[in-house]
């Protein structure tokens, strides 16, 4: 059986995954099954306020304030996970510097899903001179309350520029930044909602944990972090995420 849904925004995206040339089938309300190249993902829908009890591995969810938020970035990582992406460049072709901050921030909150996360060192990914991909990290952290004491940096956003794949791009500044900064591991989050983390399995990542989930505020689209003794009233609609996988590379020297 196949059922329709007609809340507003998900008729929107309906829309924007068909001109993105995104094929899917409505298995059930809320539930789209998207077809890609040699794979297929199912894209659950939250209307705000909602919550999911399924299995999270199973399905990407995706939350009314964040599809309204970031439309198009939304689509873009849709376009990529489901390997869509027609411009490919490889990691052959790529020349990795350090950027400015500012280059850096700009280019994340254009590209990423979830925009910039800060970060002290910015890593640009160029291809023929022209900024196709930006990688920001922590400096390294000299955790002196560990035994043996060690230093440890955080790989806070990768991202590449829309409709562009850089093949290999993730471990080529991986390895850049290792080779310049030297720290004893690489610490990454990745999101539940949408990702399981093969990307970083892939190149030598170990998930070693996971976080505890936020509750979120919505006021005027946007989302607060409700602290662990805050309280929302009535009037305020909460959000509750499903936390992130915590992978670690450690670093040979």
């Amino acid at each position: 059986m196949i059922y329709f849904c007609i809340i507003e925004w998900i008729e929107d995206i309906k829309t924007k995954l068909t001109a993105s040339g995104i094929g899917f089938i409505e298995t059930e309300p809320y539930l789209l099954e998207l077809e890609g190249k040699n794979r297929s993902v199912d894209l659950y829908l939250l209307n705000t306020g909602d919550s999911f009890s399924g299995r999270i591995e199973k399905c990407i969810l995706l939350h009314e304030d964040i599809f309204r938020a970031r439309k198009n970035h939304v689509i873009q990582r849709l376009v990529s996970l489901l390997g869509l992406i027609q411009n490919r460049i490889h990691g052959r072709q790529i020349k990795i510097h350090k950027i400015d901050r500012l280059t850096g921030r700009q280019f994340i909150n254009d590209n990423h899903l979830l925009s910039d996360g800060g970060g002290s060192i910015y890593l640009g990914l160029f291809s023929t001179n022209n900024l196709v991909g930006v990688a920001s990290f922590s400096k390294p952290l000299f955790m002196k309350h560990e035994e043996p004491a060690y230093y440890s940096s955080v790989l806070i956003r990768f991202c590449t520029l829309s409709h562009t794949t850089v093949v290999g791009g993730l471990d080529k500044v991986i390895q850049y930044y290792l080779r310049t900064y030297q720290p004893d591991d690489i610490i990454t989050f990745v999101d539940r909602e949408w990702s399981t983390g093969l990307t970083y399995e892939t190149i030598g990542f170990e998930c070693i944990g996971q976080t505890e989930p936020l509750t979120f505020i919505i006021s005027n689209g946007e989302r607060t972090v409700l602290g662990k003794d805050a309280a929302a009233n009535e009037k305020q609609i909460i959000i509750r995420n499903h936390g992130n996988l915590k992978f670690q590379l450690k670093c040979a020297k």
